[in-house]
């Protein structure tokens, strides 16, 4: 399998090997029903009954699920990255006998393959899997890097509220968690309020910093964050340093 990007990937007596691009000379198995490489920290893909899933170590819940549809493989739960998870959008693949390429409308990257040549033999559970590799790999990377960072709340006294907090996409899955704390403010929430440091700001995750993009959704404080004293200071969290 080659991709437009020059990527390539060789499978022989069960053993799938990237030979051209990034990650050169790594290895996996095929066993007719499994994708798995040397080690505990290794990623493994499943197929059964039309169905590929992926997990990388010590996740219980899939990365990604595609359900197998006459010419084409359905994404069928979007990429999850925590859990509970946020889907980053679906990529949906049509296919022929020797060739794999996006659908026109799925949520695809800048700059990441979108079609790929297949020649000899190659199951397409294991095509499927290879064509994903580098974009859940990437993802999950990113996933790992965001999990790691901690912000803390701006509190700047705001005498007039530059407009209402907004999350992006990813925080937007926990809209129900206070931006502060994370606490639950399902059934109580409080509109948080901007500074006018923080203002320039505004098109940006209130809790990550991250662009909000187009599917962002108004984010709000709990009692103990949204309340008292607290209720007047700038809820934008801020990266620790």
């Amino acid at each position: 399998m080659r991709s437009d990007n020059s990527e390539e990937w060789k499978l022989e007596a069960g053993i799938i090997e990237c030979v051209e691009g990034n990650p050169k000379g790594l290895q996996f198995t095929w066993d007719g029903n499994s994708f798995y490489g040397d080690g505990r920290d290794a990623p493994v893909g499943n197929y059964e009954d039309g169905t590929v899933t992926w997990r990388f170590s010590g996740q219980r819940e899939p990365f990604y699920t595609y359900r197998l549809e006459s010419s084409r493989w359905k994404n069928e739960s979007g990429i999850q990255i925590s859990n509970p998870a946020p889907k980053i959008g679906y990529v949906h693949w049509k296919f022929d006998k020797d060739s794999l390429s996006v659908e026109e409308g799925s949520d695809w990257k800048e700059g990441a393959s979108t079609s790929w040549q297949v020649r000899g033999d190659v199951p397409q559970p294991v095509t499927i899997m290879l064509a994903m590799y580098t974009r859940a790999q990437n993802l999950f990377d990113e996933a790992t890097q965001r999990s790691k960072r901690t912000f803390k709340r701006c509190g700047k006294l705001v005498l007039s509220s530059a407009g209402p907090p907004m999350l992006c996409s990813r925080c937007s899955a926990s809209a129900t968690k206070c931006i502060v704390c994370n606490g639950d403010c399902s059934s109580t929430k409080f509109q948080g309020k901007i500074c006018k440091t923080c203002a320039p700001r505004k098109n940006f995750c209130i809790k990550c910093s991250d662009p909000l993009g187009d599917q962002k959704k108004e984010g709000y404080l709990c009692s103990s964050c949204g309340l008292g004293k607290s209720s007047d200071n700038c809820c934008k969290m801020l990266p620790a340093k």
